[in-house]
């Protein structure tokens, strides 16, 4: 079985998150589709590694990290949108920014956590490499995780917010 470097998801992670478009198209899934950002970026790390993950395999992988994702890591996100929102006549805007920053802080560690508990879960299905590009191997990956989701509508059609959310993700992969 191979051995995946969880620190090595994590800095794609940060650098891949940082290119055009990405982090707008990763926060959009997160927030009407309810997609888990470590999720989309996994598929996306493993597809440049040269594996395109079976749908089981995503199933797997997410059950493996619902729990730490539910627990901790939304409701730590969800405190730290809250905070500016719900508290800006109570706390002044030093407090805001301070708490902010700090929450942000520890989410993020939360992160991590999530990535090292998603890499280690995807060993077992990283069974075969492909020569395929990145966002070819990507591309039914993204949307097979995708169709796990809710839709926002009763609609089997696909979301075009969705696949223009896709687009810009694989643009830059």
């Amino acid at each position: 079985m191979i051995k995946l470097n969880a620190d090595g998801f994590w800095e794609f992670s940060l650098a891949f998150y940082c290119k055009p478009n990405v982090a707008a198209a990763l926060l959009s899934l997160q927030d009407r589709r309810n997609a888990d950002v470590n999720m989309l970026l996994g598929i996306c790390w493993l597809a440049t590694l040269g594996y395109r993950l079976p749908l089981d395999g995503v199933q797997s992988i997410d059950a493996a990290v619902s729990s730490w994702r539910e627990k901790v890591v939304v409701p730590l996100r969800q405190v730290r949108r809250r905070i500016k929102s719900d508290f800006a006549e109570e706390i002044g805007k030093i407090d805001q920014q301070s708490l902010k920053h700090t929450l942000l802080g520890a989410e993020l560690d939360c992160e991590r956590i999530a990535q090292r508990q998603i890499a280690a879960a995807a060993e077992p299905h990283c069974t075969k490499l492909s020569a395929l590009p990145p966002a070819e191997l990507a591309l039914p990956v993204l949307r097979g995780y995708l169709d796990f989701l809710p839709r926002i509508s009763t609609s089997n059609e696909p979301d075009a917010q969705d696949e223009a959310d896709i687009a810009a993700i694989l643009k830059e992969l």
